[in-house]
């Protein structure tokens, strides 16, 4: 399934490739090799180390082209030298969310606001990642003109290696303390299968939705991603599921948030103007939805014959899901930075890294927050009612795009459209959230 989409993600991209809408990949990094070579200039180097290097090797050879070697001791000490400050400031933005941590750590210590103060953290925990994979993916300066890191599939890769190595540490260490924890392990070939049914379908979950994130702004990425409770009755008939019903009421609900879906794209794609532009993200970013239901239910099944706790599902998934992962990450050529061609993760990876020292260090913090972003929701999830967890998830998705827009992550559509995006969000998130509460009440 994963591989299938991949190929029609890369098949997509590739005919717009051959309409000339982007720059071969590989004639671009060669120019920028050459220009390197040839026009690297004094003022242009961030560093006294690197401007040093510089000097020595003019001083030697005057008037002639820098070797190989020294065109590599001059962008070695580039890259460890070079503090990119810039870049490095864009993080500021997410300050609000480690506010609203702090928050909500000193309100869930009374009892009389433990309640908000759980919501409170909720809120932070998932604004957080939202906002910082999107800065990773999209925002991050790498110099050139270039922004973000675009390496969906080879992010979750090193999550899931990360989160791994984080949780198989911690239960290793535990077992030398009076709270050894024993993780639980599939016992017979059926339930094998299905834990490998739920990584592969984790997999297109997590990994398409980091391709969304790459390519769309952040409000119409949370607005798609909210449609969940649309499309879980849908795959429920699908799979012809005769336990699962819908009021009229829950109709209404559906309708009138899908509505606030549509209206919401209208809005970020200038009443459907630009819509080509932003097609293959909305499509990627519903075939997550897809995914994630599917997962879902694979969940609400393996949960009859297997209590899985967060770290049971890292220590048995994420190897897995890593070496699906693998496949279109090193092999499928896709879309990246908007001017440049089709490449594969592993080598839009590599570029970026001799760009700039600080891409490896985030990909690895995000395998971290992760890691510990998954452990905490299930704590926090636990002290919810359905209802509670229902109306929580959808008021972050609305606070989430609020922050988006006020922080400049993403710029309001101008006109009578922001008043259309507006309105759409809180249509659709508070449809969603209705929806949600009252089929957890009817249950």
């Amino acid at each position: 399934m994963l591989l299938l989409i991949s190929v029609v993600l890369g098949a997509q991209a590739s005919r717009l490739q051959q309409k000339g809408l982007r720059q071969p990949f590989s004639q671009w990094n060669q120019g920028k090799r050459k220009e390197q070579r040839q026009q690297l200039q004094l003022n242009e180097l961030k560093t006294p180390a690197a401007g040093l290097a510089l000097v020595v090797a003019e001083v030697q050879v005057p008037d002639v082209p820098a070797t190989r070697m020294e065109i590599g001791l001059i962008m070695t000490l580039t890259r460890l030298g070079a503090a990119p400050q810039a870049s490095i400031m864009q993080f500021v933005k997410i300050a609000p969310s480690l506010f609203a941590a702090v928050l909500g750590i000193v309100l869930s210590s009374f009892p009389v606001t433990r309640l908000a103060g759980f919501f409170v953290i909720f809120f932070a925990a998932q604004s957080f990642m939202n906002l910082y994979m999107k800065l990773v993916m999209s925002e991050f300066d790498l110099g050139e003109g270039l922004h973000g890191v675009p390496v969906p599939f080879l992010m979750v890769v090193i999550q899931q290696l990360v989160s791994f190595f984080i949780v198989a540490f911690g239960i290793l260490v535990s077992q030398v303390t009076p709270w050894a924890v024993k993780p639980v392990f599939p016992k017979n070939f059926r339930q094998a299968c299905h834990i490998f049914g739920l990584s592969f379908v984790f997999a297109a979950n997590i990994g398409l939705n980091n391709f969304s994130v790459s390519l769309l702004d952040i409000s119409l990425n949370q607005m798609i991603r909210s449609t969940t409770p649309v499309m879980l009755p849908l795959v429920y008939l699908m799979l012809q599921d005769k336990n699962n019903h819908t009021t009229s009421s829950d109709r209404f609900w559906l309708g009138l948030g899908a509505v606030g879906v549509l209206g919401s794209i209208v809005a970020k794609t200038h009443g459907f103007a630009m819509l080509h532009s932003s097609l293959l993200g909305i499509t990627v970013c519903l075939i997550s939805v897809l995914a994630s239901c599917f997962e879902l239910i694979m969940i609400k099944n393996l949960s009859q014959t297997m209590k899985m706790s967060p770290a049971d599902t890292v220590m048995n998934m994420a190897l897995p899901v890593a070496v699906i992962l693998l496949i279109p990450a090193f092999c499928i050529e896709l879309p990246n930075w908007k001017s440049h061609g089709l490449e594969t993760n592993w080598v839009v990876f590599q570029v970026a890294h001799n760009m700039s020292q600080w891409v490896l260090p985030l990909i690895l913090l995000s395998g971290v927050f992760a890691a510990f972003y998954n452990q905490l929701l299930y704590r926090l999830v636990q002290q919810f009612s359905p209802e509670h967890t229902a109306f929580a998830s959808n008021s972050n998705k609305l606070a989430t795009i609020s922050l988006s827009l006020i922080l400049g992550f993403e710029a309001f559509p101008g006109g009578y459209l922001n008043a259309l995006l507006v309105v759409s969000v809180v249509v659709g998130c508070g449809s969603f959230a209705m929806f949600s509460v009252g089929r957890s009440k009817g249950k």
